[in-house]
């Protein structure tokens, strides 16, 4: 099966979940009858990817399996271990790689040793804690659709994803309520005309069962996150019912954010180039992505909505860069929390003066994302 595939249809969209259901597996088993091991020179699966990482797993003395990329920070969390070091070794010597996290698994208090084990397709996707929450990606974007033919006058689905590590639909609404809401604010504040999408992402992989994510489109180009983002969890008796409630919220939050957004306009900004960079530090942004954005620019004075317009350029600068869809995700959700910072916030980055970057990544390392 191909690791990821996209769609303009929604039929075929859930045939491909179809098939990927009928290769799905859940088993819930132990940490003590977890093993991970280095796979030797005779490798059993040449063709199958174990050899991507050389490690292959055991779970209830059932034949071993080999690991697929999604599963190994699931693999790290149920270890409860984190930093450079597991990095390195995994990197380096996966037989220590094995050695540690077999140790860890070990040692867990007996209470948290439950977890459940994703394999799809002959390979483990993940390695969840025993209170996660099975929502079945068929029925979360089945459910989604069935909103949308409920509430709204028009939607159109503009695109949709597959991987193993996550899925998604995008979709453009056209609904009176909506439409005077963003034809007031783009009349007010864009020359050309912007656009209401939404994102809903799902994962069996992840713990975020569903995300969704407003945006607008500017000018049919410009990408600019919205707040308001909901999530449901995989966590406890989390459901399908869970997941509509929560599709509910953002629409219920729509117009909040589109206030927030407005009212940027109306906050003046007399060092521009030095807000953004004590924005961007602040959302640790990393500097690479940010530093094209904030070059160009001097301490002029501007407002709160320019330069967060300005600001959300560096997603575009993540994706030519080719970093993985999942971070770009992550920092499209982070930089839409400017649109709620109120005027104190604003004011305490818009500093005169010279204003260095200020390293932050010795205090968050960075997650593990193995090539694939």
């Amino acid at each position: 099966m191909l690791n990821e595939m996209n769609f303009t249809n929604f039929a075929d969209f859930i045939d491909q979940l179809n098939e990927v259901s009928d290769v799905t597996e859940w088993v819930r088993t132990n940490l003590d009858n977890i093993k991970l091991e280095k796979l030797d020179n005779n490798n059993p699966f040449p063709n199958f990817g174990g050899d991507a990482y050389g490690i292959g797993i055991t779970i209830d003395d059932e034949p071993t399996i080999p690991l697929r990329s999604t599963s190994i920070n699931t693999l790290i969390t149920r270890a409860d271990v984190s930093g450079k070091g597991i990095q390195r070794v995994f990197d380096e010597r996966k037989d220590l790689f094995c050695e540690h996290l077999n140790a860890y698994y070990a040692l867990k208090p007996k209470k948290r040793k439950d977890c459940l084990a994703l394999i799809q397709d002959g390979k483990l996707s993940a390695l969840h804690s025993g209170s996660y929450a099975i929502i079945p990606l068929k029925g979360i974007f089945e459910a989604i659709e069935n909103y949308f033919e409920d509430s709204f006058s028009k939607y159109t689905l503009r695109s949709a994803y597959w991987s193993w590590g996550y899925s998604e639909v995008d979709y453009s609404i056209q609904d009176k309520y909506f439409e005077d809401v963003y034809n007031k604010l783009s009349s007010k504040y864009f020359e050309g005309s912007s656009k209401i999408r939404l994102r809903c992402i799902s994962s069996d992989v992840a713990e975020a069962a569903v995300r969704m994510y407003p945006y607008l489109i500017v000018n049919d180009d410009k990408f600019i996150p919205l707040a308001g983002t909901t999530a449901t969890r995989h966590y406890g008796e989390a459901n399908l019912s869970d997941v509509i409630n929560n599709i509910k919220k953002t629409f219920i939050s729509f117009e909040a954010s589109c206030r927030s957004f407005a009212g940027l306009k109306d906050i003046k900004i007399n060092n521009a180039k030095n807000c953004m960079i004590k924005a961007f530090t602040a959302l640790r942004i990393p500097q690479k992505y940010a530093i094209p954005v904030t070059e160009p620019y001097n301490n002029t004075l501007s407002n709160a909505l320019d330069i967060y317009i300005a600001m959300c350029d560096c997603l575009e600068y993540m994706k030519k860069a080719e970093i993985d869809k999942e971070s770009v995700m992550r920092y499209e959700e982070i930089l839409s929390k400017l649109v709620t910072y109120n005027v104190s916030k604003w004011k305490d980055m818009d500093i005169p003066g010279n204003v260095a970057w200020v390293p932050w990544q010795a205090r968050n390392p960075p997650r593990i994302i193995p090539s694939t």
